[in-house]
């Protein structure tokens, strides 16, 4: 971790679009998307007012139960993949992959494949 310097660490202070600005008033592109996770750009209002909206009304659903959001998303994935897809949310990519191993784990178990 690099220790922090005030001489020499750049204070952001802002940031728009694909646009970082320190303290100084230097602007950087941000190439990394604040390191994926805001690869749709900073300062996106419409996008701030859908989270406001969504908070105020159910802010947290867990994912053993459906909520209408995640109607209305699995909706237009399978519009637009076909209905030969079944769609399944989780929380992170680390959990993604762990329940596809599980997936294809219980696949094989019910197809007698044990050793699989």
């Amino acid at each position: 971790m690099k220790p922090y310097n005030p001489n020499t660490t750049t204070i952001i202070q802002k940031s728009k679009g694909a646009w970082i600005t320190d303290i100084d008033g230097k602007r950087y592109l941000d190439a990394m998307s604040g390191l994926w996770c805001v690869n749709v750009g900073y300062g996106r209002e419409e996008l701030a007012k859908a989270a406001y909206e969504q908070l105020l009304e159910n802010a947290y659903t867990p994912l053993s139960v459906g909520h209408i959001p995640a109607i209305q998303l699995s909706e237009k994935i399978s519009e637009l993949l076909g209905d030969d897809y079944v769609v399944f949310f989780s929380n992170s990519g680390s959990e993604a992959n762990e329940a596809a191993f599980k997936i294809a784990r219980q696949y094989h178990q019910q197809k007698g494949h044990t050793n699989r």
